[in-house]
């Protein structure tokens, strides 16, 4: 099968950090990667403080599973049946081809693989 993980990737509006706190907290999460908003380019001097800390990418490890989050840019605040998605790791390039067609029939694509 060429589907090597599948992670729920969850957004939240400038409450990330929160969030992760509250699972290394109570599910003995722990954080493996973390970038801020300030941490990116172009021009983070464009932004402010609070704008800078935002979480824009975190994978942190529950048990053995991975769980993506990150908080939506400013002023884009998550809306629900955006507020969270599944990120589907292959290892096979034209199964996921085949893969990403049937689950995309009859919806709406924001954001399609890289590889397809």
């Amino acid at each position: 099968m060429s589907i090597a993980q599948l992670n729920p990737y969850l957004n939240f509006d400038g409450t990330s950090e929160q969030a992760i706190k509250l699972y290394e907290r109570a599910l003995g999460a722990k954080v493996e990667f973390l970038q801020r908003f300030g941490e990116m380019s172009p021009s983070p001097q464009q932004m402010s403080d609070a704008q800078k800390q935002r979480v824009l990418h975190a994978r942190i490890k529950v048990g053995a599973a991975d769980l993506l989050i990150s908080d939506t840019p400013p002023g884009q605040p998550p809306a629900a049946g955006n507020n969270v998605m599944l990120c589907l790791q292959c290892t096979d390039a034209e199964a996921l081809k085949t893969q990403f067609a049937a689950l995309s029939e009859g919806g709406k694509v924001v954001l399609a693989p890289r590889s397809v």
